[in-house]
């Protein structure tokens, strides 16, 4: 899943929606399980990624407000999934949107009808699709600029009420069961996200652990624990794993999972 902004100074919501996608997705794998989608980032349309360019992490505004330490009572205590996911959103280079993005994801979050035509543009500009995002308009998002954040925090507070409400319904729509049967679990699940390095140049192709079906069972059954693995945008270099299970067992799973990547880096 990729949110998508076209104005450099508008990026702000794409990462307030991928930010909220985060938090949405490690809360209902804690509650029920299910990991709701592969992966989430956020691009800037207008950011030319052929030209090397990335948006400064520090310029953004609202995700210290949108994660608020200590403001999400079930993740105040190890393995503090929301204190996780605003550090890492401290240090995601937002990249530019291109027509390679419509093969790799399966739906593209946009917040005007402006930018969804541009990207259906780059859509018919592609060649050899493997397949098409499917392109989604976020209802009631308006334009709040980081300077205008910047200026009045009431404002940067009424964006983030409007990317929840637009999130949530979104999910509601095209994923109508994802709550269903949403009852606390006997034991405690917790999610726990690491980034770790790359295992090698030709990790897409090898049969390194974290491309390995079979290991990551294994380490699956010793841990009781279930172990994602997906490639971070934010970083070339980097993988997110995100570990869900007993919270008594995280650091046995985290453990094995790092002794792994340690020893074929």
């Amino acid at each position: 899943m990729l949110t998508a902004n076209s104005l450099l100074h508008f990026i702000v919501r794409a990462t307030l929606a991928h930010t909220y996608l985060e938090v949405l997705r490690v809360w209902t794998a804690n509650r029920t399980g299910r990991w709701l989608f592969k992966r989430v980032h956020s691009a800037g349309h207008t950011v030319r990624t052929d030209r090397g360019t990335t948006v400064d992490p520090s310029t953004i505004q609202g995700v210290k407000e949108l994660l608020p330490q200590n403001g999400y009572d079930w993740a105040m205590d190890y393995p503090h999934e929301t204190q996780r996911i605003a550090q890492r959103m401290k240090f995601y280079n937002r990249h530019g949107f291109t027509a390679h993005d419509l093969t790799l994801y399966d739906t593209i979050l946009c917040f005007t009808h402006t930018d969804a035509s541009s990207i259906s543009k780059l859509d018919t500009q592609s060649e050899k699709r493997a397949g098409t995002a499917k392109i989604i308009v976020l209802p009631g998002c308006r334009d709040i600029s980081s300077e205008d954040c910047a200026k009045d925090p009431k404002k940067i507070q009424e964006l983030i009420s409007n990317i929840k409400t637009a999130i949530k319904g979104f999910i509601s729509r095209e994923l109508e069961d994802w709550n269903d049967g949403l009852v606390e679990r006997t034991q405690s699940y917790r999610t726990l996200q690491l980034l770790l390095p790359g295992l090698n140049p030709r990790f897409e192709e090898a049969n390194d652990f974290l491309t390995d079906t079979d290991k990551r069972k294994e380490y699956e059954i010793k841990s009781g624990c279930t172990i994602k693995v997906t490639k971070y945008k934010g970083s070339t270099k980097e993988l997110l794993v995100s570990i869900v299970g007993p919270k008594e067992h995280l650091k046995e799973a985290a453990a094995l999972v790092q002794s792994s990547n340690i020893a074929v880096s």
